[in-house]
């Protein structure tokens, strides 16, 4: 194993699933590190070296995996990490909340029938992906479906008729 590195950039070689650096493991190769795990995994296969970088907000050096990508950068690799891009992100949103809703609401407002149009357009080009989108959905969260419908319809169900004083009769 070795290193290659400047400033807060570097780089680590590994031929281990854990890298030790003074003793210390650094990494383990089994943690997933975003929502798409078989992409990441494929992609862990196939890499040979780690880069880790330091962010310049939190200070924390962290693998390249937990940086968005930057072009403008030599190193392809954003300065921030995106743990600190998404906080910074949220304090803006709750820092300009009202002013970013009245920008959606009035641009909702003045585009609402191209929305609309585009809507239509691609329910009708898209029909059986939506439906079969549709049966997986319903397949996994059938009990709360359910669940919500039967407290849509004041606790009745299909075969069920509420007689007035309250009792309910199951029709057979």
């Amino acid at each position: 194993m070795g290193t290659r590195g400047s400033g807060n950039f570097f780089c680590l070689f590994f031929s281990l699933e854990v890298i030790k650096i003074r003793g210390k493991a650094i990494i383990d190769f089994d943690i997933d590190y975003d929502q798409k795990s078989v992409l990441l995994t494929e992609r862990k296969q196939k890499l040979k070296r780690i880069i880790f970088k330091a962010c310049r907000k939190c200070g924390e050096t962290k693998p390249a995996l937990k940086f968005s990508i930057d072009k403008r950068n030599r190193n392809g690799i954003g300065n921030i990490c995106k743990a600190c891009l998404n906080l910074a992100s949220l304090d803006y949103y709750y820092l300009n909340r009202e002013k970013r809703l009245a920008v959606v609401k009035q641009y909702d407002k003045e585009h609402k029938e191209q929305k609309r149009l585009y809507s239509e357009n691609y329910r009708e080009n898209h029909s059986e992906h939506l439906q079969k989108e549709a049966k997986i959905y319903y397949r996994k969260n059938r009990k709360r479906i359910k669940k919500r419908d039967l407290k849509r319809r004041g606790g009745k169900r299909d075969d069920q008729e509420i007689h007035p004083k309250g009792c309910r009769l199951v029709l057979i």
